[in-house]
Order: C-alpha cells, then structure tokens, then sequence
C-alpha cells in the first residue's frame, strides 16, 4: 500500500510541477533522496518480517525524511532565485 501511494506521489508531483526532475538532473548528488526513500520502503517490509522492532520502528522515520527531503527540494528554486540585476540609475 505504501509503495503504490508513494507511485502515485510521485506521478502526481511530476503532473503539476513539470520542472521538478530537473532539480535532481542539475544535481545528481540528489538521487540519494530516491534511493533512501526505497531504501526505507525495503528496510519497512524486511524488518517487520524478521521482527526487528527498532528497526522496523527507523525505517519509517528514515521513509518520512527522506520524502520530505524530496519535497523540500522541490522547493529550493523557488525559495532562493537567482540574484537581479542591479538597476542601473
């Protein structure tokens, strides 16, 4: 369930904010969000199998701030544009 929400999130996301990917082909130093957020779907499912409760219990903390991450930047070109011209007067 929470591998097809988080499909469609990013679907959603790259619907309505068509620039987004590019902030991540800019900077491939980012694609360590991606791979954390799967990297925690993966530790949810395992550690829960193998009854692991610490860790089962960081792996969806890890899956929160990792899409946060993700959300944040998306936002980053948006908070800081790129300096103006000075006017000249």
């Amino acid at each position: 369930m929470l591998s097809t929400l988080t499909i469609i999130s990013l679907v959603a996301t790259i619907v309505v904010r068509t620039a987004s990917p590019g902030n991540y082909f800019r900077y491939p130093l980012t694609f360590v969000v991606s791979f954390g957020v799967i990297a925690s779907m993966t530790g949810i499912w395992l550690f829960n199998r193998k009854l692991r409760p610490v860790k089962a219990f960081l792996s969806p903390c890890l899956y929160l701030f990792f899409m946060l991450a993700g959300a944040c930047w998306d936002f980053i070109p948006l908070s800081f544009p790129p300096p103006q011209e000075p006017i000249a007067t």
